[in-house]
């Protein structure tokens, strides 16, 4: 009997209607699952979007070229030729002594043109406390002998409105104070305060008569469609071709999303935390969609199953089932996107509170067709398997109620499978914008989701052998898990999928805490000095104990140059692809300078991540081995550091120090994680202790104080240690940590949503689980059963098997967690007994719950009114 398009939809309308409760709980259950994904993926998109506003304003553009030197014409004309003036900022720096009166002190002049800065904001502030933007006071900077100052550097001189300081022999008028530094004031680690000045009043041939180092930066604004990966390579090439001619070093290009700060690197395990959740609100929809449509079809079987003994063919009934879940699909994906319209743009209004400024969302149209796909094909293809399985029903469905896949149907079953693979695959590459992250993903999530099903199948084998030794009930609870093989198992895979998910966001989110908090109980420090010389040391110790604000971390620094790396030169041992460009760099500059210190020690902020410490007795330059004549000491290198330049534990680095002729070999024995953002003095190397002791050193050193106090004492130091510099980081690690604390508070609250959105599954599951037993139930009922007992059966079937089933989740998502860890955000595994102990226990409170109100209220209802339902 062929049918028609048309008559099929109007039979798919009225099955719809019949089964009015299952159809509008799946529309629900996959609103849900929808809505969750697009709030996550909208979200994550905005935060991508601030990220990169951020990254930029850290940098001040989207590109920086920097060389420690002049630009050459040729160099010039090529970043003029790409990107015009316009697009272009110039700031050249260096360090040169100032004074004021009879007093004088070392600064650091940053000669800046009119498109400084690109990005962000300099602000500075007049003597009459009111606060400007640098473009606002251009015109004044760039027709008078006006400049302005770092804070200190006016604290040091007394400086008041009108003020003079005389640099390189110039009288310049001091007019304004930098209330914040361009750059996002991360950029705060200078040992001298620093300086703005127009270029327009500088005298430029001034340059040709410096006999000290000079550092460039070309700051360059990119197209809206420009892509930084593919265009930097070119223009690098382009420098090393200027560079060979000219026999000059090439300038160092970067983008604004590979600077490596800190803050950046914290920021974007967020994101990557973002898309993470947003892969587990998709599964766990897909999930959801996937056990719903089950049992709508299995609640189906019987009519499907007598169409076709009326002559329907079994293709008609595939379509009549494809038409039902479209119908469905649609009506959820037109929900989403009503409801997604207009809540979607009040979320940052919502949430204000634990946003950063200026943060802004927008449902957009990509996001509406997104909705569309996922709701759509997602859910063709989450229920491809079930589909398939209508196709092959008989009339001995009509007195069985399990499907016995024949030959065909598994070849169909496991077809229908690998397009859910694939399709999981695509969402998760394009959600996390990573292969390695989707791959990782996708990999570990079917993975473990084979083996659940293999543990829920052996599981199964063991019980029909033992099943004969147990009594009434506990015998029936076992029976039911046989006799229902196929639903046994969705549940079973379900409740474990969820829980291994559920328990993976929060384990992960614990970590970000543990990464991107501080340690419990530390105060940050409010003032970072610099250039403590070493012989006021004791001095500078003293007067903190005068003043009541004693020095914490007082740390030797030593300025060196990484010459090779196990043995090699530095510049031949890029070990290096063609696209590894940045590790060049990152090799090329740690040639010219890096900073040194040693200690036998860990600071609290740290915590080795592989290796092993310093051995004891620490190394001498009298004991320490011999290779080649140079001493070989031991090393601690930050993990990131090491990772930018290509070193291993084991690997060895030869380091020249700068002020003296003196040259070292080191061994690296450990790796460190270091916690930046406690803005400690923390170095990318450490030196075992014994051989840098006695060559020049200065310190750096932090202070913890009252905020009231901060004034006073800069002016104390920087009046009574003339060498010194001081930095107020107050105010950069309240603004950093205020969006740090933030954002840790919103993953907070994203993983609660995705708790939230795991337990309705679990919800949904448990309720129709409970509720296809109502023929048992009647059964039990109607011979005599007392309702204990029965209530006693349901519960311990489903509190038995939920328990099992949280079991094995628990163990995969710590595998998964593992993975995730690891490979993904690089970050340290911890463990967390008392989550799992809670998510153990509060998932098993669910079960019990939703199974005993499922059961109470089939209990409630007469027999003949279940045998009506049921028959």
């Amino acid at each position: 009997m062929k049918l028609s398009w048309r008559f099929l939809l109007r039979l798919s309308i009225s099955e719809l209607l019949n089964q009015k409760r299952l159809g509008i709980f799946f529309i629900l259950n996959l609103t849900i699952g929808l809505l969750s994904f697009v709030l996550l993926d909208s979200f994550k998109e905005s935060l991508d979007e601030y990220l990169t506003e951020n990254s930029r304003a850290m940098m001040t553009s989207d590109m920086r070229v920097y060389a420690r030197r002049l630009f050459k014409p040729d160099e010039e004309k090529l970043l003029l030729k790409e990107f015009g003036r316009d697009n272009t900022a110039q700031r050249t720096s260096y360090m040169t002594m100032s004074s004021h009166g009879e007093d004088s002190k070392l600064v650091q002049v940053n000669i800046i043109d009119e498109n400084y800065p690109i990005y962000g904001e300099l602000l500075l502030k007049d003597f009459n406390g009111q606060v400007s933007s640098i473009a606002d006071v251009r015109a004044r900077l760039q027709t008078n002998k006006v400049i302005a100052i770092f804070p200190e550097l006016a604290y040091y001189y007394g400086i008041e409105a009108g003020d003079e300081i005389t640099i390189n022999d110039i009288a310049y008028e001091v007019l304004y104070i930098v209330e914040q530094d361009a750059g996002g004031s991360l950029n705060f680690a200078s040992i001298a305060p620093k300086v703005y000045i127009a270029e327009e009043i500088f005298d430029k041939t001034f340059f040709e008569q410096l006999g000290i180092t000079l550092r460039s930066y070309r700051y360059i604004r990119s197209p809206a469609d420009f892509n930084l990966d593919s265009q930097i390579v070119p223009l690098r090439e382009n420098f090393k071709a200027i560079a060979v001619k000219e026999n000059i070093s090439p300038p160092l290009v970067r983008a604004h999303n590979k600077s490596g700060t800190a803050t950046e690197n914290i920021l974007s395990f967020i994101s990557q935390y973002l898309s993470l959740i947003s892969l587990i609100a998709l599964f766990l929809s897909g999930l959801a969609s996937t056990y719903l449509f089950r049992t709508f079809v299995h609640h189906r079987f019987k009519e499907v199953a007598i169409l076709q003994s009326l002559g329907m063919q079994a293709r008609a009934a595939f379509s009549l089932s494809v038409i039902e879940l479209l119908l469905i699909s649609s009506v959820a994906a037109v929900l989403t996107t009503v409801i997604g319209y207009f809540l979607v743009p009040y979320v940052p209004t919502l949430l204000a509170t634990f946003l950063p400024e200026g943060f802004v969302m927008v449902y957009s149209l990509k996001s509406i067709a997104i909705t569309f796909l996922i709701s759509i094909l997602g859910s063709l293809i989450f229920c491809l398997p079930i589909l398939i399985s209508v196709s092959q029903f008989s009339l001995s469905y009509l007195f069985n109620s399990e499907i016995n896949f024949n030959r065909s149907n598994q070849k169909a079953f496991w077809l229908s499978l690998s397009a859910i693979l694939l399709f999981f695959y695509v969402m998760a590459i394009w959600l996390s914008e990573s292969l390695k992250t989707g791959s990782i993903f996708t990999a570990a999530f079917f993975g473990f989701a084979v083996l659940t099903f293999f543990v829920g199948w052996g599981m199964l084998q063991l019980l029909s052998k033992r099943v004969a030794l147990f009594k009434f009930p506990v015998s029936f609870v076992l029976r039911s898990f046989l006799h229902y093989r196929i639903a046994t198992l969705f549940y079973f895979a379900a409740v474990s999928l969820s829980v291994m998910l559920i328990t993976l966001v929060l384990q992960v989110e614990q970590s970000i805490q543990e990464e991107a908090g501080l340690p419990k109980g530390y105060q940050v420090p409010s003032l970072f000095f610099f250039n403590i010389v070493e012989e006021t040391s004791g001095d500078f110790i003293k007067q903190a104990e005068v003043l009541e604000s004693p020095i914490t971390n007082l740390t030797p620094m030593l300025a060196g140059r990484i010459t090779h790396i196990n043995d090699i030169s530095i510049k031949n041992n890029l070990g290096a692809t063609p696209n590894d460009d940045y590790r060049q760099e990152e090799r090329e500059e740690a040639n010219r300078r890096v900073n040194l210190t040693f200690r036998d020690h860990i600071y609290s902020t740290e915590s080795i991540t592989k290796g092993k410490p310093f051995s004891t007795p620490a190394a001498t330059r009298e004991n320490s081995s011999q290779t080649e004549d140079l001493p070989i000491v031991e090393l601690s290198l930050e993990l990131g550091y090491a990772k930018e330049m290509g070193v291993k534990i084991n690997d060895t680095l030869t380091v020249a120090l700068l002020e003296v002729p003196y040259t070292f070999k080191g061994k690296v024995i450990n790796l460190r994680r270091v916690k930046w953002n406690t803005f400690e003095p923390n170095f990318f190397i450490v030196v075992q202790p014994g051989i840098l002791e006695d060559f020049p050193k200065t310190y750096i050193a932090t202070v913890k104080t009252e905020s009231e106090k901060k004034a006073t004492l800069q002016t104390t130091f920087l009046q009574a240690f003339p060498n010194l510099s001081v930095l107020d980081v107050e105010k950069i690690i309240v603004y950093i940590l205020g969006i740090i604390n933030k954002l840790i508070f919103l993953v907070k609250v994203l993983a609660l949503f995705a708790l939230t959105l795991g337990m309705f599954l679990l919800f949904s599951v448990v309720n129709y689980q409970v509720r296809e037993r109502r023929k048992e139930i009647n059964m039990l009922k109607v011979i005599g059963s007392r309702l204990s007992k029965i209530k006693f059966i349901l519960l311990g079937e489903y509190v038995f098997l939920g328990f099992l089933s949280i079991l094995v989740g628990i163990f995969t998502s710590l595998l998964l967690y593992y993975l995730v860890t690891i490979y993904i955000f690089a970050g340290n595994v911890f463990f967390y007994p008392g989550l799992l102990i809670n998510v153990t226990l509060s998932v098993l409170a669910v079960i019990t719950v939703v199974s005993y109100l499922a059961a109470s209220n089939i209990l409630r209802q007469k027999p003949i009114v279940l045998i009506k339902e049921a028959y």
